[in-house]
């Protein structure tokens, strides 16, 4: 998932969440997020997925501008804190935190696993002494 951290404008300070892709901003409000900012186009730019599951960032329409970390570009891969501008708004994007999700069933059965079986060859040991 990506964040972006809005920086100037009117959505300033707001966070926005992109957890499908393709992702798509600009001023029409059929994209996924709209601006209405100077300068941002109807449909101005689209995050989406690669095919190798990296996360890339094109320009939709031929004559909308994008600056990243202050060059200015049509299209590239995203990195984690790229500052984007589009007309008058800057935002910066951050890719979300992992969250491990809970392993402590399993755990517990394993280390439940281990315990039996080391309980189990001692009882061998013992019966076998006996023998």
């Amino acid at each position: 998932m990506l964040r972006l951290k809005i920086l100037s404008g009117k959505q300033a300070g707001m966070e926005i969440m992109a957890c499908r892709f393709p992702f798509e901003i600009g001023r029409s409000p059929e994209n996924h997020h709209s601006f209405d900012e100077p300068g941002v186009h109807a449909r101005h730019l689209i995050f989406s997925r690669t095919k190798e599951h990296l996360l890339e960032f094109s320009l939709l329409q031929p004559n909308a501008l994008l600056s990243v970390n202050g060059s200015s570009i049509v299209k590239g891969f995203i990195k984690n804190g790229d500052l984007f501008e589009i007309g008058t708004l800057k935002f910066q994007i951050f890719f979300s935190s992992t969250v491990q999700s809970g392993y402590l069933a399993r755990e517990i059965f394993i280390w439940m696993s281990w315990l039996a079986i080391i309980l189990f060859q001692l009882y061998l040991i013992r019966f076998i002494q006996n023998s």
